[in-house]
């Protein structure tokens, strides 16, 4: 009886009709849907490989059609799309257009390697793909630039060295959450509301306002944040997220002075500063340099080496004559540090995927 009234959410699953309730399709004459041609059955593009023989005519056959083995596209498509992820560029781009239409892949058999090891061997598999990208040299190099293979390849077209790239605008801010140890690990649920400025995100016709959300869910992930179409989130807008008016498949690249302004000024960095100054000056126990250690440990995943002990450390000697009473009483001196100087650079320029950090601090 308990079961029976548990009430568990609910998820939409879509299904077919049946037989009885399916209409039937017409070519319109013209375009006019008043005038009907002749009737039209499920198919595939004949210039594509053949529907599976078998297969119904409906969702199920459609899907092994895309699947089938007689069809690469999908598995050329899909790996170049997580390469794409990882290493900031497709082996084939632009990504939204891959095809004769789009430029030769720079790798054609290691693209066709890891389509065809992904249909037989790995079963489909986005885990074991991924993991076999992530452990193989290439990924695994140092992306210090060589100004000999700089010069011969500016693009790393190649994959001389590691990439390089920033992180998209979600990820920014769920960075910086969790390098300074306040992003939460509550999972599902419906939207939240994070901090944004007044008169941001205005409805008309309607008494729907932006209530800020409490406690935990204020520091979640970035894809659980509410987002309205005509009025999106300004910290990932800042940071070229799309404005869901279409669809996107790849992301442009900016650098402009909004996005440093955001991590600058954003109450969200101001928070993540705060807490991870009081975690370096915890870790660091009254020691300028082991404070600047246990820092750039939780950001950059590593240790840092002497020479950037040194930098920084000068680095706040010089910050902190220039710091007001009023600063210091409202944070403390490292969270002021931190934020002013190291978050900026740090978050907005540097590439975390997973967990391993590529950019050298500058």
């Amino acid at each position: 009886m308990q079961l029976v009234n548990l009430q568990p959410e609910g998820v939409p699953v879509m299904i077919e009709n049946p037989k009885d309730m399916q209409r039937k399709t017409n070519v319109f004459i013209r375009g006019n849907r008043l005038s009907l041609g002749a009737e039209v059955q499920p198919m595939v593009p004949e210039s594509l490989n053949d529907f599976p023989k078998g297969a119904p005519r409906n969702r199920m056959g459609f899907a092994q059609w895309i699947v089938s083995k007689e069809n690469p596209l999908t598995a050329r498509t899909l790996v170049n799309r997580v390469w794409a992820q990882l290493f900031g560029r497709g082996l084939v781009e632009p990504l939204g257009d891959m095809g004769t239409q789009s430029t030769p892949p720079i790798h054609r058999e290691l693209l066709d390697y890891l389509a065809l090891d992904l249909m037989n061997g790995k079963k489909w598999s986005m885990k074991k793909l991924v993991r076999e990208i992530v452990l193989s040299g290439t990924y695994r190099q140092s992306s210090t630039l060589n100004s000999d293979n700089v010069q011969k390849d500016p693009q790393n077209y190649y994959l001389a060295r590691g990439p390089r790239f920033r992180l998209s605008a979600e990820q920014i801010r769920d960075q910086a959450l969790a390098v300074s140890g306040l992003l939460s690990n509550k999972m599902y649920g419906p939207s939240v509301m994070p901090y944004q400025p007044d008169g941001v995100w205005m409805t008309v016709y309607s008494g729907e306002s932006w209530v800020k959300s409490e406690g935990e869910d204020q520091f979640r992930r970035g894809v659980y944040t509410f987002l309205k179409r005509t009025s999106p989130y300004p910290s990932f807008v800042s940071f070229d997220a799309s404005s869901r008016e279409v669809c996107l498949v790849d992301r442009i690249r900016t650098n402009t002075p909004l996005q440093a302004l955001a991590t600058l000024n954003d109450p969200v960095y101001l928070e993540a500063a705060k807490h991870l100054g009081e975690i370096m000056e915890r870790e660091g126990k009254g020691n300028t340099k082991n404070s600047i250690g246990a820092g750039y440990r939780r950001a950059m995943l590593r240790e840092a080496d002497p020479k950037k002990i040194a930098d920084l450390e000068l680095l706040y000697q010089k910050r902190l004559p220039n710091l007001t009473k009023h600063q210091l009483r409202q944070r403390n001196t490292w969270a002021v540090i931190w934020q002013r100087t190291i978050t900026k650079t740090v978050i907005q320029s540097r590439l975390h995927v997973g967990s391993k950090c590529l950019i050298e601090f500058r």
